[in-house]
């Protein structure tokens, strides 16, 4: 501490001040700030008294000089202490000899205590009397600061034991210290993590492809920066299975030392959440496929012509109405769950098949040229007949109609009603034809 070693290097400067010139002496030690300065003979009788001592312990010069030191200042509990100074006072031989120094506590005029740190030293000068003098370092304020950080890091830990968030903190990679929830949510003791590296709870790889180590490190360096960092990254339980964490990392100081604090919640349920959202809103809930929203965002994206050729094939099922009218809407439900199924059978994993309405369907086709397109139509109507030929319980006959885009000259929405008009010149003719099977079950069904 600076004030203390200022304290102990002004005892000899006081005493050859005093002996070149007791005027300058008085000037030097007059007006110190922050060092109350007394000085007594070896009888205790107060001779000097600084401006630091009024303001520390409340008296003025005039009430102190002249008076015992121990009756002003010194504390009954100490007052032997006190005599025994007085007494190696006596002794002394050679200017500059120091007592023993520490924290001690002394009186006020008020009565209050103030703790100092104490130096008491001798001044021989041939020809008078022994003066002792006693240095005090008002330590008040130092004393209320670390009060203060001492409450303010177990607040710190009250909250940090009990926050519903997990906490790690930590020395780059190494984790120093964590809170409870931390140990339930990634599953291990403290002896599995403290004193140990994060890298056991990363994954290599982030869902979005980016590398985990370099993405967490790139955060941990913006947070040593005073900024603070939040994000959402996944990690392993120490197990090994997956989760979903939305972190924050910023940069502390605890107990002198600099640290990063981590805080990290559990949001893999959320996240499953907003995926199940996310499917309800871009899939046709009775069927699975895409629904016509999504259907329309790939028909948009698809016009950049990174795609080129994308193929559109347009399915109508024939006949739903029939099939509602007589046999009830459920029946109806069921028709086109087959057909859901069956269309998903004729594409590829990457093609985009959608339901755009009650009974009309549509598939996007990236990077499909009309030869291929033409193919995947003729597996459409070769196994829509193999199911008529199965025996059903009700006939299905779709209407097909596909159109190609090869360069930007043509817009998606043509090449889509180009499609559309293709399935519909085919129509008239699969409705008559599905009119007959229709009539035909129902006249099976009716009792003879």
């Amino acid at each position: 501490m600076n004030n203390e070693k200022l304290a102990n290097n002004i005892v000899p400067v006081m005493a050859e001040a005093l002996q070149q010139s007791e005027a300058r002496f008085r000037n030097l030690i007059e007006f110190i700030p922050g060092l109350s300065i007394q000085g007594y003979g070896v009888d205790g009788i107060v001779q000097y008294w600084n401006k630091a001592s009024e303001i520390i312990y409340g008296y003025t010069a005039e009430e102190a000089v002249g008076k015992n030191l121990a009756d002003l200042i010194i504390p009954s509990v100490i007052k032997s202490v006190f005599q025994s100074c007085l007494e190696l006072g006596v002794q002394a031989t050679a200017s500059g000899e120091l007592f023993p120094a520490g924290e001690i506590e002394l009186l006020r005029k008020d009565g209050t205590t103030i703790t100092v740190y104490s130096i008491h030293a001798v001044v021989v000068i041939e020809g008078r009397d022994t003066i002792m003098f006693c240095i005090d370092l008002d330590l008040t304020d130092r004393l209320e600061s670390e009060r203060k950080l001492r409450e303010s890091e177990y607040r710190y830990r009250s909250l940090f034991e009990c926050a519903n968030d997990a906490i790690l903190l930590m020395d780059g990679r190494n984790v120093l210290d964590c809170n409870h929830q931390a140990l339930n949510m990634l599953g291990c003791s403290r002896e599995q993590i403290i004193g140990r590296s994060v890298e056991t709870f990363i994954p290599p790889a982030q869902a979005d492809g980016r590398v985990t180590i370099e993405m967490l490190t790139d955060k941990i360096e913006k947070s040593l920066q005073g900024q603070l960092a939040a994000f959402e990254v996944g990690l392993y339980r120490y197990d090994g299975t997956a989760f979903d964490t939305e972190v924050s990392l910023n940069s502390i100081s605890l107990q002198g030392k600099e640290m990063i604090q981590v805080i990290m919640r559990d949001i893999t349920e959320r996240k499953q959440m907003e995926e199940r959202l996310r499917y309800i809103s871009m899939h046709d809930k009775p069927t699975g496929l895409y629904n016509r929203t999504y259907f329309e965002e790939e028909l948009h994206r698809m016009q950049t012509g990174r795609f080129d050729p994308v193929g559109i094939v347009i399915c109508d099922v024939d006949g739903l109405k029939l099939v509602n009218d007589n046999l009830g809407h459920d029946t109806g439900d069921v028709l086109i769950s087959t057909v859901a199924q069956m269309l998903l059978q004729c594409f590829r994993d990457s093609d985009v098949v959608s339901r755009i309405g009650g009974d009309e369907f549509a598939v996007i086709l990236p990077n499909c040229p009309p030869l291929m397109v033409e193919t995947a139509c003729n597996r459409i109507r070769e196994i829509t007949a193999n199911y008529r030929a199965s025996s059903p319980p009700f006939p299905l006959s779709i209407s097909v109609g596909w159109a190609v885009k090869n360069d930007s000259s043509k817009s998606m929405q043509d090449i889509f009603k180009e499609a559309d008009n293709q399935m519909y010149s085919e129509k008239p003719k699969n409705r008559e034809m599905f009119r007959v099977l229709f009539d035909e079950m129902l006249t099976k069904l009716k009792p003879e």
